[in-house]
């Protein structure tokens, strides 16, 4: 069952996927990232890739946006990045998010 395990600004982790094999496979996780373009998108999903921070990233063009931002609702177009990594990396793959996020 998905499960939502923590939120942050612009990304989640989600689906931690229990230990189903016994002691010698990893918990993995799926982190969403909303990215404002698709240069930025392939920027951030090239990086994670190259340093082995993430398996595989995923690019979903065209997402419609509604949140609140500085006491507004704002609507806008974004790219979303679907990150598959080991749950053991994730806060370096988090901090590498936040350190290159535009």
């Amino acid at each position: 069952m998905p499960i939502i395990t923590n939120y942050y600004k612009n990304f989640v982790i989600i689906n931690v996927v229990e230990n189903l094999f016994g002691e010698f496979m990893d918990k993995f996780v799926v982190v969403l990232c909303t990215v404002d373009n698709l240069e930025s998108a392939k920027k951030i999903a090239r990086i994670v890739v190259e340093e082995r921070l993430a398996a595989c990233a995923n690019i979903m063009q065209g997402l419609s946006s509604i949140y609140h931002w500085e006491g507004e609702i704002v609507e806008d177009s974004e790219c979303l990045l679907i990150l598959k990594t080991k749950a053991t990396l994730f806060e370096v793959l988090k901090n590498k998010i936040l350190e290159i996020h535009p």
